[in-house]
Formats: C-alpha cells, structure tokens, sequence
C-alpha cells in the first residue's frame, strides 16, 4: 500500500476510535448511546469517510495495459543495413513503402509478432492486389524476419511457415496490331505519342523510363539503369525517334530529362504518371493499358520477326532466360512460326 494510502487510513481510524464500542454499545465520543438509533451509526461512519476524503484527491487506479511496438525501429534498422548492401534507392523505397504499412497493421513489439499476424495481414490485401503481388508481399516479410533473427531481435522466425500464394497459370495477352493503332489515333499530345511509341520500341520496365535524360540517348541507343542497379543497352527505332524529337520541340521547360510534367517547374515524371498518360489513352477507346502491356508486346513482336531468346534476353535486363521464356509463351505466331520452319514435313 503506498504512502497515501496509509495516510489516510490512518486518519480514518483515528476518527473510528473515538466512537466507544464495547459489549455491542455504540456510543458517540460524548458517551451518548447509537443503539437506539438505525441510521445513525451508518450515518456518523459516512461522514468519517466523508469528512476524511475530502482533504485528499482521488484517482482511479490504472490497471490497463499500455501496447508498445520497436517495429518501426527495426523497419528503420532494416533499410539502413539494406542500403549499406548495395540495394537501389527505387528497391529501398519499396522495402520501406511495405514495412510501413505493415507496421500500421501491427502494432506489436518484433518478439510478440506470431505467423497468424502475418497471415491476417496478407489476407487483408487479397482483394487489393493479384497473386503475384501477394507473393512478393510474402517474400519481403520472409526476408524481414529472417534479418530479425539473425539480428538476434527475435528467438522465433514467425515468417517461417508462410506459404506462397498459387498464382493462375494465365497467360497474359500482348496488344495487337489493330489495338496499337487505336493508342496511336487516340494520343492527343505530342508527350502521349511519345510515351507509346518509346515503350513499345524499347520494351523497358517503365521503373527505367524514370530518370532519363535527353544526353542518355546516342546515335539510337540509350543507357538504362534496371533492375539491381545494373546498367543495359537499349535500342530505340528511328519511329520512336521521329515523335521524341516532336515532343522535345513542342515541350514547354528547360528540362534535361526525357519526359517531364506538363506544368511548371516541369520535374521529370514518376512511373505513377506514366501509367496514367496511358491511363487517359485507354480510357478514350475503352481498353485497359498499362505499362508492361507494351514489354510483352515488344517481346512477342521480335520473337515473331525472327529474333531469338538469348538476345531477348539481353534486351530486356533479364538475369534467367528461364524469366524470357515466359515471354515467348505469349507469342503464338513465334511458336507457330518456329513449328513450321522446324519441323518434318
């Protein structure tokens, strides 16, 4: 019992040994019996307490639990050590872009996390996102744990027994040539033309499109940095060119870089704002672009005039040609191409 307590017990029972109690006589301190009176006694002990209790400020005892979380600590940790690895900033940001909203999602301190957190965190972004990107989901918390453990912040690696998430064997389509033409008919400004034709003359991840400069393109090739920060060749038609070159000329700003905003101070534009130039295009002819529409085209289109994987490969960054051959499951006209020239008549 602390101090307070004692202290006002003590005034309470102070005031209790002045009433006389003996062989069940209540008496007042003046010697005058209570027993005659009911209410009385229960009236003079009410106002002890109350008399008592009102020198002192009371306060109800706090017996809840007050939740802490380190998790956005260790999330800070993490991406410090990531960095000093080598990852790229674009992959760095995605890290910490999931962590935290991981971390919104759980709020725990790193050694209570259990796998059914995980699971009920991966359940909730099932209507969000596609299979893949579940899985991509699951990777990043297995990698995060992982470092936990080793940084001995944990004993237990709850990311453990995370299962991937079955991804639907689809196969996804390219655009074709009558689609492609709509695009073109239906860009509007000379910045839109330039998009699409730069896409699908290049087939680059539109992560790479970010960053460039106008000095980056020589004589028809360019240097773009993909993915692990590794540097690649890519090609650019003399098509591509023609409408590139427009756009530099009808484009208001003084900008080094490619492709930049509309209105001042004219920035360079981010990968959101590429989707939605294609965005806007599909919305005029009611057909779904995206991005990575215009690499599985450009694959399939250089498979089905000739080219082979290993220079596919090449061309499009890729580490496992093993990641290239799914693009040439996209091209029937390849595999029937291939069929023809290869097989017994």
């Amino acid at each position: 019992m602390s101090n307070c307590n004692n202290e006002i017990m003590s005034t309470i029972m102070g005031k209790i040994n002045e009433i006389n109690v003996g062989n069940g006589d209540i008496r007042d301190s003046e010697g005058k019996s209570l027993n005659n009176d009911s209410g009385l006694g229960y009236k003079l002990m009410l106002g002890i307490l109350e008399s008592t209790l009102n020198d002192y400020n009371i306060s109800l005892k706090q017996t809840s639990l007050t939740l802490t979380t380190d998790l956005p600590e260790k999330i800070k940790y993490y991406i410090a050590c990531k960095k000093l690895e080598g990852l790229s900033i674009r992959t760095l940001k995605n890290y910490k872009y999931f962590l935290v909203d991981f971390a919104s999602f759980i709020y725990k301190p790193v050694s209570d996390i259990n796998t059914y957190d995980l699971r009920c965190y991966i359940d909730t972004k099932k209507k969000e996102v596609i299979a893949s990107t579940l899985n991509s989901m699951v990777w990043k918390l297995k990698t995060f744990f992982v470092w936990l453990e080793d940084e001995e912040y944990i004993t237990k690696n709850p990311a453990k027994n995370l299962k991937p998430i079955k991804e639907p064997n689809n196969l996804r389509r390219s655009l074709t040539i009558e689609e492609l033409e709509l695009i073109r008919d239906n860009c509007v400004t000379h910045r839109e033309r330039a998009v699409v034709e730069f896409l699908l003359a290049t087939g680059v991840r539109v992560g790479e499109v970010v960053g460039l400069k106008i000095s980056d393109i020589s004589n028809g090739a360019i240097k773009v940095l993909g993915k692990g920060d590794k540097e690649r060749i890519i090609y650019v038609n003399k098509k591509a060119m023609y409408y590139i070159k427009k756009y530099l000329k009808t484009r208001k700003g003084n900008s080094e870089y490619l492709f930049i905003g509309e209105r001042s101070p004219y920035r360079f534009i981010g990968a959101r704002c590429i989707e939605d130039v294609l965005n806007n295009i599909g919305n005029r002819i009611e057909l779904n672009i995206f991005p990575h529409a215009f690499r599985y085209t450009f694959s399939c289109f250089y498979l089905e005039r000739g080219g082979n994987l290993g220079e596919l490969q090449i061309l499009l960054g890729h580490e496992d040609i093993n990641t290239t051959c799914i693009y040439a499951k996209y091209s029937d006209l390849a595999l029937r191409s291939a069929y023809a020239k290869y097989s017994a008549s």
